[in-house]
């Protein structure tokens, strides 16, 4: 597959490779699995000299040897006679005879199970050579075990890396060039694939390699998910497992009652049986330490002092996983696929509508520049009762004093004046520089019954797929 973006990744690379001529120069690029960081530095080694060591997960120390010693005899380092015999012999021969190579190690978390003192004898060379010339790249996938390595202080390498790259999803607009490659044409189809894999490169990938071009969205589901030896059958359980190890059910439980709905930690609390404080520590792991769920920002009805938050699956594919899958692992398990796909067609849309607003926010964000981009959540009076209300995106900037207001409609056919009629009474309600704030007004659906550019005497935008597709050219 062509690759596609993480310029500002590479251009941060071959700034490395330029300072690693004169010294030895560590860089640590760290992300989720899927998310391409080998294919990012096979882009970045081409035409250049790099070593490649990949740590297997579970292999010992014999056989790890062995694999870095076939490397060092393919680029010629070492001749083919040559055995290595320990650990040590090999770093000796990276910090003596590997001047101005790029030197890679892929999945560098697992020689903590393979050999743990490898680090401590990483750091000690580190030191020693300084004014080595060369490049040092770690790539780590299981985010807790790679910042025990790098990032606890009591870590041998704790403080050694002198750059961190952290890859995050690709845009939608990257993927909208995936797909395309993949002979795709449609924006719908662009949306409802991207809410499902995000951007993440690697599932994509699959896609191609099972010649699944222009199918359908569920079609490819039951290819990739919802079949014997289906490739991502079980792609969330072993990622997770990676993770987590055995024995943290707890971690599951809350990331279930997150892709439910209970997005609020008394929500969550209750989902699973606990006390809020009962489940915060876990939480914290969940943000800080994996890196699975984050914490979001709502914007209440004063924006100056928003300190609710609720808690989201970073992942959308976990977030369909969670939602359709781990509740019916049993009929996963007993090969009853038919279940899953029938409820899945049933409720894939309003799925696919509540992703569909962070396609509208990375729109947002490139027309709009905002300093604050959030759910808001309020509430009004309706006679003696108190009733809660939302706006799906409130864009604010503070310099600027504009504040955009948007509803995001995964529908055919809007209504477009009812749907502003209701943005703009609910925008009333949210109380930020009343009198001095500059308003925007936007829908995002499929399509309008009919398109409109103002209502009640004020601008308001009206976005189709159409306008999606061409959303680099339009700005509210």
């Amino acid at each position: 597959m062509k690759f596609v973006n993480r310029i500002s990744e590479l251009t941060e690379l071959e700034n490395i490779s330029k300072l690693s001529k004169k010294k030895i120069f560590p860089v640590l690029v760290i992300g989720p699995r899927r998310i391409g960081k080998t294919r990012l530095i096979e882009e970045f080694c081409k035409k250049k000299n790099f070593l490649y060591f990949f740590v297997y997960e579970g292999k010992g120390i014999n056989s790890l040897l062995k694999e870095f010693e076939k490397e060092l005899k393919e680029k010629k380092i070492i001749d083919e006679y040559r055995t290595l015999k320990s650990m040590d012999e090999f770093i000796e021969i990276i910090f003596t005879q590997c001047k101005d190579y790029i030197v890679v190690f892929d999945e560098i978390q697992y020689l903590l199970s393979v050999y743990r003192p490898f680090f401590s004898l990483l750091q000690r060379k580190i030191d020693e050579n300084q004014d080595y010339p060369a490049m040092l790249v770690f790539l780590g996938s299981v985010v807790g075990l790679v910042k025990k390595v790098f990032e606890d202080l009591k870590s041998p390498l704790y403080g050694r890396m002198k750059s961190k790259i952290a890859l995050n999803q690709l845009s939608y607009e990257s993927i909208r060039e995936i797909l395309s490659n993949l002979d795709y044409s449609n924006e719908e189809d662009y949306i409802k694939f991207y809410c499902i894999f995000g951007g993440f490169p690697k599932y994509y990938v699959t896609m191609e390699d099972y010649n699944l071009k222009n199918i359908d969205l569920i079609k490819t589901l039951e290819t990739l998910f919802f079949k014997d030896n289906a490739p991502l059958k079980n792609e969330v359980v072993d990622v997770l497992r990676q993770e987590f190890g055995k024995g943290k059910s707890y971690y599951y439980d809350i990331i279930e009652a997150i892709a439910s709905g209970k997005t609020k930690l008394n929500e969550i609390a209750t989902s699973v049986g606990k006390h809020p404080t009962e489940i915060t520590s876990f939480i914290k792991d969940l943000i800080d330490y994996y890196e699975i769920i984050k914490r979001e920002t709502i914007i209440t009805e004063d924006p100056r002092k928003s300190r609710n938050s609720i808690y989201l699956i970073k992942s959308p594919l976990f977030r369909f996983w969670f939602k359709f899958v781990y509740p019916n692992l049993r009929y996963v398990e007993s090969s009853k696929f038919d279940l899953i796909l029938d409820n899945l067609n049933k409720e894939i849309n309003a799925h696919i509508g509540l992703e569909f607003e962070e396609v509208c926010k990375q729109i947002i964000n490139k027309i709009r520049k905002s300093s604050v981009v959030g759910k808001w959540w309020g509430y009004k009076r309706e006679g003696t009762k108190r009733k809660s209300i939302e706006i799906d995106i409130v864009a604010l900037n503070k310099e600027k004093k504009e504040i955009l207001f948007s509803e995001c409609k995964w529908k055919n056919k809007v209504d477009a004046e009812a749907t502003f009629k209701e943005l703009i009474e609910n925008s009333k309600y949210v109380k930020w520089n009343n009198k001095e704030r500059i308003e925007s007004f936007v829908v995002f659906a499929k399509s309008f019954d009919k398109k409109i550019d103002t209502f009640d005497g004020k601008k308001v935008y009206c976005y189709d797929l159409k306008d999606i597709k061409d959303f680099t050219k339009r700005s509210p």
